[in-house]
Order: C-alpha cells, then structure tokens, then sequence
C-alpha cells in the first residue's frame, strides 16, 4: 500500500527503520530464504550488511519442504548503497539444528572433583556393618635403628714353630792391624799480607839505636836493592836552615815517624806537602816511591784478581750528590760491566798508583763491587 501511495503521488519509496530491517531479516532467517549472519568475534573485523527488501508486496505462501541442502560458500562485498537486485552473498557455515546447552567443561571438574572426594569420605568415615570400610589407623613413623656394627675379623693363626739348632756364635774375624792414615801433604803457606809483613818488620826495628833512618827503610821495604835509591841522611850537627826549609824537615820528620808505625797512606800525604814546599827534596821524593809501592801492593791484594770486571752499585742519579774528584769520576764513567780491572788501568791516562787508589775507594765506599 505504501508503495501504491508512492506511485501514485509521484513519491520516492519510503525507508524502511533499523528496526523494521531487523524483523524482516529475522523473519527470512528463520524461514531459510537468507543464511543467518555470522557472529562477530573480537578477532573479526566488524561487517556491514547490505539489503535491498521489497516492503510492498506481500510474501506468497509457500509449501513446507524438506530442509534445503546447504549452499556453497559464497563472497561478500560491502556496498554502502541499497540495492534491489539481489542480496549480496555472505560466506557462512552451513546451518546447525540448535542443541541443548552444555555445562562447561569446568562445571564438570568442579562436579567429579567433589563426587571423587565424597567417596574417599563416605569409604573411610562409615562403620564396617555399614557397607564402608573403616579408616585405617596412621601408621607410627619410627626411626630406622642404625646397622649393626661389623663383626670382628678372627684373629690370625699363631706362627707355627718347628725346632730350630741353638744359636751358634759367628766366626771371629782374625784381628787385623789398624788401618794406617794416608800421608798428607804439607798444606800451602798462606798468602803474605802486606799488612801484616810491614807491622811485624816494623815491630823488630828500633828507631833509637838505628844509625841511618835511610838504610833501615831500604832493608824494610827492598832487601835486595834492587831498584830502588837509598837518599842521603841528615847529618845531626847540620846548622836548621830556616824558612820553608823548617817546615819540610818537620813534614819529613813526621812522614817518617807515621811510615815506620804502618801509616802508609798519612806518611804519603805528609811527603807530598813537603815536595809542595820544597820540590827538589831527595829525601821526600825517596819517602814517595817507597809509601807507593807498598801501598800498591796493599790496593792490588785488597782488590784481588785484576781480570775481573766491576760493576756499579749505585744509582746514577745518587752519584751525582757525592762528593767526588774529577779523577775518580771518570774512572767510575769507564765502568760499564764489560771492561776489567786491567782495561781500566790501561785506558785511565793516569799512572798505575793514582788509578788503583782511585778504585780501591771506590770500591771501599760500596759504589764499584
């Protein structure tokens, strides 16, 4: 009818409501003309219908038939616009007969769970005449007794014994003689001691009695001559020159007293300010060549073997606080642990006397070693 007051007057078809597209399409669900929409999930990305229905005329009744074989998957396209030529085809499972509703599978457990648990409770708590089986009583927990201890292993068999011969004595050695001690060999004469030569020489001298200071130190230091210049004595009635001729005779008086007690080292410097006061003194200079031999024999026995090579034991940067001549300083630049005690004398530049007292210091002070 709405459509024929349309036509007549000329009108657009009405618009069907939301609501009424509802019912119709229920309607059409439940008489198998349209597949009934598939329900969305969260997962399902939400669908449009599109349906063109035709509210002005009447639907035809039909003849009940037999349920129609279900269709064949079919494609969906949205269409945003109604249209009157067909419904669009939605690819739906195909219908299923409703069923009744199951309980969940967790109503289940829950159900078994408290059916099992009245069992175990009506088995154990009931009397026996009853028809249940009483509950058994708990069984104690007793400690487990430790093993016992091991029995004792037998005692071993006493040894047997079998008759054996008296004990006889051993044979006796025939005494022999005492084994003889081999002949030693006299054992060498211990090296002389420069030292100890000159202390026990000077100890049998006597310096009162000694007609002439000059043969006394001739026999002292060189017995045989050889080499050496005896210097004249001092006669005593000589008149004493005054001057600096006085202070040489004092320094020689001296540097013999301190030659004839051993003092080496102290007569050779009172010798050589007597030589700074008087250079053309026989005397002094005799007194110089004999304290230098005997102190290089003492420097060379201090420092023993000459083809050994020293090596520094102080570090640079100590030496350069110490107070030390420009002589021994350049000794101690040549000592680098390769060159020895002879290439160091031979390459010095200076004479045999002042190289070894110059590393016979040094090796006193603990700088060469």
């Amino acid at each position: 009818m709405l459509a024929a007051a349309s036509e007549q007057l000329d009108l657009p078809p009405p618009t069907p409501s939301p609501l009424e597209t509802a019912k119709v399409l229920e309607r059409l669900v439940r008489e198998g003309k349209v597949p009934p929409p598939r329900t969305s999930t969260p997962d399902d990305a939400s669908v449009g219908f599109d349906v063109d229905i035709d509210l002005g005329e009447p639907d035809a009744p039909r003849a009940p038939a037999s349920a129609p074989p279900p269709p064949p998957p079919q494609s969906f396209a949205a269409q945003p616009a109604w249209r009157s030529s067909a419904i669009e085809e939605v690819p739906v499972a195909p219908p299923v007969a409703a069923a009744p509703a199951m309980p969940s599978v967790r109503v289940e457990e829950k159900v078994a769970g408290a059916r099992m648990r009245y069992n175990d409770y009506s088995k154990y708590s009931g009397p026996a005449a009853a028809g249940g089986l009483a509950r058994p009583p708990p069984t104690p927990i007793v400690a487990a007794a430790p093993p016992p201890p091991p029995p004792p292993p037998p005692p071993p068999p006493p040894p047997e014994t079998s008759p054996q011969a008296p004990p006889q004595a051993p044979p006796q050695a025939p005494p022999q003689a005492p084994p003889q001690a081999p002949p030693q060999a006299p054992p060498p004469a211990p090296a002389a001691d420069p030292w100890e030569e000159i202390d026990s020489i000077a100890a049998t001298v006597d310096l009162d009695h000694a007609a002439s200071p000059s043969a006394s130190l001739e026999q002292i230091l060189a017995p045989s001559g050889a080499g050496l210049a005896a210097w004249p004595s001092t006669p005593g009635s000589a008149t004493p020159a005054s001057g600096p001729q006085d202070e040489c005779e004092e320094l020689m008086r001296g540097a013999r007293e301190l030659f004839s007690l051993g003092d080496f080292s102290g007569s050779l410097e009172l010798v050589e300010k007597a030589l700074r006061t008087n250079p053309n003194h026989d005397g002094a200079r005799a007194y110089m060549q004999k304290n230098e031999a005997t102190l290089l024999r003492m420097y060379e026995s201090k420092l023993g073997n000459l083809a050994k090579t020293p090596r520094q034991l102080v570090p640079p940067d100590e030496v350069i606080w110490m107070n030390m001549h420009h002589k021994a300083g350049f000794i101690l630049s040549q000592v680098d642990g390769m060159m020895s005690y002879d290439d160091l004398l031979a390459i010095s530049g200076m004479s045999r006397f002042d190289t070894m007292r110059i590393l016979h210091d040094l090796v006193q002070q603990g700088i060469i070693g």
